[in-house]
């Protein structure tokens, strides 16, 4: 049996799998951020011996951390930024931002209430 009729996938699947790449590329942003900070902290701290002594390195530890974990804690607030503000399929209003607050532990959309993983 054959048809003439071509699938389709559901109107907001697209918008969902996007969705799904954002909360995992979010994941992986904050597992890099507690994973790299304290690598690279201490990789900076050796430079920083080498290059200026111990003195000046032990005197100044917080500073090369923070200065470390800068990079990192800016990836990750990137996408935790890009994760709260994404659009929903239906109304193209924030999900989970609403004209007041926010709820980004929404199972709904806060403006149009639209389900999470609703297919249509």
């Amino acid at each position: 049996m054959t048809s003439n009729a071509t699938y389709r996938p559901p109107p907001y699947s697209d918008a969902w799998r996007e969705y799904r790449m954002l909360v995992r590329s979010k994941w992986r942003a904050v597992l890099l951020f507690f994973l790299g900070t304290l690598p690279s902290g201490l990789l900076l701290q050796l430079v920083a011996r080498g290059v200026f002594g111990r003195d000046w390195s032990e005197a100044h530890r917080d500073i090369l951390i923070l200065l470390a974990g800068a990079p990192w804690l800016a990836y990750a607030g990137y996408w935790l930024s890009r994760v709260g503000v994404w659009r929903c399929p239906r109304c193209e209003k924030p999900f989970f931002v609403g004209r007041w607050y926010a709820d980004h532990f929404s199972r709904h959309c806060v403006n149009c209430g639209l389900q999470k993983w609703s297919e249509s």
